[in-house]
């Protein structure tokens, strides 16, 4: 018989929940996100087929097609259910929380995930690239001064934006020289716009834009 054994202190365990109902705990950050893949597209093959990137021709080309994360958020946000990740240290302590971080996989702002998205969005034909490119600056600015109005500490969303692109895989927008918040608020969304158009014109050349 295998003795069981404790798991050592300091280990980091991810606990993903649907709707607020606790799904699984599970060792890391990937194995929560293919939970989430497979609880929204309903199959291996399917999972698969996110993963390659090849349902959107168009954005086949490195650099278009988005990360396997990004493209898994697109897919949980088309659905109906929230699903929320939490961090957790097992600790020694029997007070106190053991939660490290918490990601809210379909509601966090991500400023690569909304051009992202975008590009998805014409590839779908669900908008075209004018269209898109407009709803990409109007919902970026909106969603920092919901977020600057929410955190006192307004530099905490420069750290925001940078470790949530780095975690979830996005576009970069957000220059290392910058780390002024209201810096951000005035240049992120028409830089989003500019990056989500310059993406655009290569993944769909023949489509109208305008200048």
């Amino acid at each position: 018989m295998t003795e069981l054994t404790l798991a050592p202190l300091g280990t980091t365990v991810f606990e993903l929940l649907q709707d607020g109902k606790q799904v699984a705990v599970v060792r890391d950050l990937n194995d929560a996100m293919l939970r989430i893949a497979m609880l929204v597209s309903g199959s291996e093959e399917a999972v698969n087929k996110m993963r390659r990137g090849d349902e959107f021709p168009e954005l086949s080309a490195p650099g278009l097609s988005g990360s396997f994360y990004n493209r898994i958020r697109y897919e949980a946000a088309k659905g109906t259910s929230d699903f929320f990740i939490s961090e957790h240290n097992i600790v020694e302590t029997f007070k106190g929380p053991s939660v490290v971080k918490k990601l809210s996989v379909t509601h966090q702002f991500d400023p690569s995930f909304i051009v992202q998205a975008a590009l998805y969005d014409v590839a779908s034909g669900i908008a075209d690239v004018d269209e898109a490119a407009g709803d990409v600056e109007e919902a970026i600015e909106r969603r920092l001064r919901k977020h600057l109005s929410q955190n006192p500490n307004s530099e905490d969303m420069v750290s925001h934006i940078r470790q949530t692109q780095q975690q979830m895989g996005g576009p970069i927008l957000l220059p290392q020289e910058i780390t002024d918040p209201d810096q951000v608020l005035r240049e992120l969304p028409a830089t989003a716009g500019a990056r989500f158009r310059e993406l655009a014109a290569v993944a769909f050349p023949a489509r109208s834009m305008k200048v």
